[in-house]
Formats: C-alpha cells, structure tokens, sequence
C-alpha cells in the first residue's frame, strides 16, 4: 500500500501528490467508510485507475490551483460503485480514449478540456451515476467532426455546461438517461483554417431511454451532411442534421434559440422522436431550398406544445414536415399549419424577441393553450424554474406564464375632452382591453363617482 503523506491528509496543501497513491491508500483501509482524499495541485499523467470502493477523491478547481490530470491515449479514471466521488479535479490531454467513465457514483465539479476525439472517441461516457456541475470546454474532433464530448446511456447530467466544443460529430449524444438543467453554446461555431466543415450537432437524442430538459441550446453551428441514426455507430447515414436532432427518446422543456445552422434546421425530428412544450427559433441562415432556412425540420415522430417561431413570410419561417405529426404548437404563418391537430396560427408575441427575450407577453396566445402529454405528468418546473402548470392548464411553449389577475385588466382610455357639449350630443368613447384569456365571463361597468352608469360591452 502507499505510504500516507504527513497527517492530515486530506487537505489541498498536504494531500497526494498523484491520484494512483491516493486511491491505493484509501482501497488499503479496506473500510466501507468513503475517506476525503485530497490530491495537490499540479500535472499528473495517471491512467487505468477504477474506482469500484468506497472513497472521496477532491482538488480544487480554480485556476492556478488545479490537480490537472493530462494523458494523451489513456482513460482516467472508472467510477463503479455507488460511494466513489470525485470532485473538483481538471481532465485535459488528446487521444481517441474517454477520460472519465461512470458507472456508478458521483463526478462533480470538474472541468473536461483540450480532449481531441478520432472517429467514434468521447471525452466522457456515463452509463449511471450522477455528473453536475461539470464543465465541458475547448475539446475537439480530429479532422471533420469526428468524436464527441459526452455519450450517455444511463444515469443523470445535471447543471453542465459545453461552451466552445469544436469539430465536434456532435457534443452531448444521448442513448439513455437524463440530460437536464444545462447549456450548450458556442459548439461547433466557427470555422477552422484547413477545416471546411465545421461540425455536426450540438445533441443528439437516438434512444428510447434518453431525455433531455430544461436545456438551453444557444448559438451552435453546424454544417454536415449526416445526423445520427439509431444504429450503434456515431455516424449512422442520413441526411439534413439539426442542432438538435431527436431521433428517438424525448426533448422536453427545453429554448433552441439563436443558433447558426448554415444550410440546415435547427432541431430535426426523426423516427420515433418527440418534442414537448419547446420554443424553437431564429436557428438558421435564410436560403431557398427545402432544408434552408427552417427552424424546424420533421420527417417523423411528434411535436406536441411547441412554439415554431421565425420570420413570417412562407420562405424564411422555417418550417417543413415529410412525416410525422405536430399538434397543438403555435406558427406565425398559416402556410406551415395543415389545420388540424389544434394548432394556433398566430404570432407567439414574445416579451422582446428582437432581444432575444422569447418569455411570452401578457398577450401571448401561448398562455393556457396548451394539451396534456404523458411527457410533463412529472415534470413540475418550466425552463425558467416556475411552476410548469399554472390556471390548471400548461401553456404552449418552453416557458409558464403566471395566471392573470386583476392587475391584467388595462382601461383604455380612446378620446377624452374636457366637457361635454352643451346639447349633449359629443360622443365620449372609452374602452376596456382584457390581456390574454378570451371575453367569455369578462363583464365591467362604467361608473361615475361610484355611480353605475350602465352595463359594459366587450368589444
């Protein structure tokens, strides 16, 4: 067994000074009692290491500060029992090789960066477990989007953030598990010089296990010609990629705003995919062919409760369907309604679309218009952490907006004049606008210095 370092071990400054004796020293106790293991700042090149023990392995994670672990073709670490922890440690280094697998356990706050992937490599694998808090930043496909930062099929992500992938087959491939309460942004966003392609997606959903919620997914690139299908491959044929692309499992809750996708969609819907109460827009370059320009793209699968929002002319709006069904969504342009299955055709009305706030308005149609779906039996948040349902009816759209009441309620006031005519004959007219709802069992009466002056009309 390793030997100790003076006592006490587990602090930053007198810890380990490499994660192989530190995890040799904590499976020599042979106790079922996870001791804190601390791990100096500094670079180490260890490799093979399964924690399948009981055990609590930390650094910290600021920078100048960090036990970086950096190796080139080898994995990490394998967490495979339900105690093993391992927290504030930095994974950096290339190779083809996962720098992390979980099995069982816990990883939090940890910070994954500068991996290069060749063909089907992943930074991290989570087949159960829990991963939060973790950020995922600056890894990278060898050559033409090759590779990808996370596969997961089992277990939960929580709180994550991707920020700056690249060249990336897709960032975040989901087979299985919960994907939730993270950001994917800036991934596979600029072109590279030697790189005419600048990477696939952002998330694939392709198993029937797999869920993604609350997740925001903001200014992606992608420009490729294949999406991943339901095989075990990465790269599985198909054409017309999404940012998104929902082969199979549910996308839930979730805001795909503000992406770039070049020459096709933002979220494509395959297979048995399905999409549930997201707001979906300004995703893709304009163009004139049938895959260009949309902000949604659906060949099968469903799309229930989910605003499809873009510019409102037929060519730029950006939606078109080969299969599939959508219903009860919201478009801005009857063109893309097939005027069945409840849709809405009217503009969403957004707080301030123009700067990228797509809250809905007091006057939104989105409010109360939406439909049960086994989808959001158990899911009490909206993307924004409110109550998902409020009035006892879920609106259409990623986010819930709270019940009115009667400070909804704004007096109009149309003309106004100092005095009535002598002969009684000018016509004063003064008007009354409900926000939001409809005028069935809306009533109000006029009244001057408390007194009733008749009935109003709802106009």
């Amino acid at each position: 067994a390793a030997a100790a370092p003076a006592e006490p071990y587990d602090t930053v400054e007198s810890g380990f000074t490499n994660l192989t004796d530190a995890v040799a020293y904590q499976k020599a106790l042979e106790t079922d009692d996870a001791k804190v293991i601390k791990v100096k700042d500094g670079t180490y090149a260890d490799s093979g290491i399964t924690l399948d023990f009981p055990v609590r392995i930390e650094g910290v994670c600021d920078e100048g500060k960090t036990a970086s672990f950096n190796h080139a073709s080898a994995r990490v670490l394998t967490l495979d029992d339900d105690s093993a922890v391992v927290t504030g440690l930095r994974f950096s280094g290339t190779g083809s090789n996962n720098k992390v697998t979980v099995k069982k356990g816990t990883v939090s706050d940890c910070v994954f960066t500068g991996g290069a992937n060749v063909g089907s490599g992943c930074v991290f694998v989570q087949n159960g477990g829990l991963t939060t808090g973790c950020l995922f930043t600056g890894n990278w496909g060898y050559g033409a989007y090759s590779g990808c930062t996370v596969q997961m099929t089992d277990g939960v992500m929580t709180n994550c953030i991707f920020r700056g992938e690249r060249r990336m087959e897709t960032v975040v491939w989901l087979k299985g598990g919960l994907f939730i309460d993270s950001v994917i942004t800036n991934c596979n966003a600029t072109a590279e010089s030697g790189h005419s392609n600048l990477g696939n997606n952002a998330m694939v959903l392709n198993g029937t296990t797999a869920r993604a919620e609350r997740i925001l997914v903001w200014k992606n690139g992608t420009k490729t010609h294949t999406y991943k299908g339901n095989g075990s491959s990465l790269s599985t044929g198909g054409t017309n990629p999404g940012i998104v692309t929902v082969s199979k499992g549910m996308f839930v809750n979730s805001l795909v705003y503000g992406n770039s996708a070049a020459d096709y969609p933002g979220v494509a819907v395959r297979d048995g995919g399905r999409v549930v109460n997201c707001t979906i827009g300004a995703c893709a370059a304009k163009g004139a062919s049938a895959t260009t320009g949309l902000n949604l793209l659906q060949y099968g699968g469903e799309v229930v409760n989910t605003i499809i929002y873009g510019d409102t002319t037929a060519a730029d709006f950006g939606y078109a369907k080969s299969g599939g069904t959508v219903k009860n969504s919201i478009f801005a342009n009857a063109a893309h309604d097939d005027g069945k299955s409840g849709n809405i055709v009217k503009d969403p009305i957004f707080t301030d679309a123009a700067a990228g706030n797509l809250v809905p308005s007091k006057l939104s149609p989105c409010r109360d218009a939406g439909a049960e779906d086994a989808a959001m039996a158990n899911v009490p948040f909206a993307f924004a952490g409110n109550d998902r349902v409020q009035n006892g009816v879920i609106d259409i759209g990623c986010y819930e907006l709270k019940p009115l009441g009667p400070e909804d309620v704004e007096v109009l006031v149309e003309r106004t004049a100092s005095k009535i005519n002598d002969d009684y004959t000018q016509t004063v007219t003064f008007w009354a606008h409900l926000i939001g709802g409809t005028a069935d069992g809306f009533a109000f009466v006029w009244t001057e210095d408390e007194t009733a002056l008749g009935d109003g009309e709802y106009l």
